[in-house]
């Protein structure tokens, strides 16, 4: 910890994406089967720390080494670290598992899906290992994002008279509105998009979508951890929102809760939040009954407020550059990602986030 978290640490300068503090748990640290940004030093298959593997654990290799490369860079003999020996039995010590799904790169796509939850609406099904999307084709927004557990973080069902109970729920739900209602799940207010399928990879589903009047367009990328929602045409004469308005864990709670890039502390879902989130501009949600979070983090970094409050006791509203019903992001392209974090720790979500930066 003294030699390595003052600089490996969420918010240090460090290069590396890992959390050395003794307080961060491991599982949550980044250490195990952590990528490196910095090489791997010559060593296929080389992570931060590789269980049972000390010849590719970068963290042992680096501490062996007597030129620029070694680790910590300072304050060190020209002789072997005394704590090598403890480190590599450690390593040793670690039981090697098999990877599990939740490293499975895949991207999985169903084009002539329908959503049952949604009202058996027509939608392309996106498979990955952290979560499961239907994103709605004739609304052109997602209707469903369920975890490994089954549970649905966004909840929408386009029942007329719903309300927060169902059919304003979504993400993005970005043009309200402004010549029309677009990139929401088809409700009976949103107005009909073309959507279209451009790329299809083993890592990488892109499906891109047109407004009628073909005056808004939007392009969503989907990888194994996360979806990125990016607007890429709009009116000059209109503005818009990204929201996220669903249910954290399948369900609301008000003991469910919210932190932001600089918030650190779980704010329960009844505590609003106004004004703009500092860079980088993210937030997380997340239900106490589970040690997991969804994370949105916008971009571009900007000035506009941030705005957050719950909604009758039945769902979360919140946006970026959103206050009231006021829409504040007036230029493209602007990038929102969403996706599911393993951990609730803010460290955890914050790697999450960089590593959303650095793809």
């Amino acid at each position: 910890d003294s030699n390595c978290a003052g600089c490996h640490q969420p918010g240090g300068p460090s290069r590396g994406l890992f959390d050395a503090r003794i307080t961060t748990p491991l599982k949550d640290s980044g250490i195990i089967h952590g990528e490196l940004m910095a090489g791997n030093l010559g060593v296929d298959e080389a992570k931060v720390l590789v269980p049972g593997s000390p010849e590719k654990s970068a963290l042992y290799l680096r501490m062996r080494r007597h030129d620029a490369f070694r680790m910590p860079p300072v304050a060190v003999n020209d002789v072997a670290s005394p704590v090598l020996p403890l480190l590599e039995r450690w390593i040793h010590g670690i039981q090697p598992v098999a990877k599990s799904t939740a490293e499975d790169p895949s991207v999985k796509l169903t084009v002539d899906a329908v959503d049952a939850s949604a009202g058996d609406l027509p939608a392309y099904r996106i498979e990955t290992a952290a979560a499961i999307y239907f994103l709605e084709k004739s609304g052109g927004g997602l209707s469903s994002l369920i975890d490994r557990d089954g549970n649905d973080w966004l909840g929408f069902h386009p029942e007329p008279g719903s309300g927060a109970g169902g059919e304003y729920r979504g993400f993005p739900n970005a043009v309200h509105q402004q010549g029309g209602n677009y990139f929401h799940a088809r409700n009976r207010a949103t107005d009909p998009v073309t959507t279209r399928v451009v790329r299809q990879e083993p890592h990488r589903v892109s499906i891109t979508a047109e407004s009628e009047n073909g005056r808004w367009a939007c392009r969503y990328d989907f990888t194994a951890k996360h979806v990125t929602f990016t607007m890429t045409k709009m009116p000059a004469t209109y503005n818009y929102w990204v929201l996220y308005e669903g249910i954290p864990g399948g369900d609301y709670n008000d003991t469910d809760w919210w932190l932001t890039s600089g918030i650190r502390e779980k704010q329960p879902l009844t505590q609003r939040h106004e004004g703009d989130i500092p860079a980088p501009e993210w937030i997380a949600f997340g239900d106490l009954r589970y040690e997991r979070s969804l994370f949105l983090y916008h971009h571009e970094d900007d000035v506009h407020p941030d705005n957050f409050y719950q909604m009758q006791q039945k769902m979360t509203v919140f946006g970026f550059g959103r206050q009231g019903i006021g829409k504040f992001l007036d230029s493209v392209p602007q990038s929102v990602s969403i996706g599911l974090v393993e951990s609730d720790s803010f460290g955890a979500i914050e790697d999450a986030v960089r590593r959303t930066t650095r793809e």
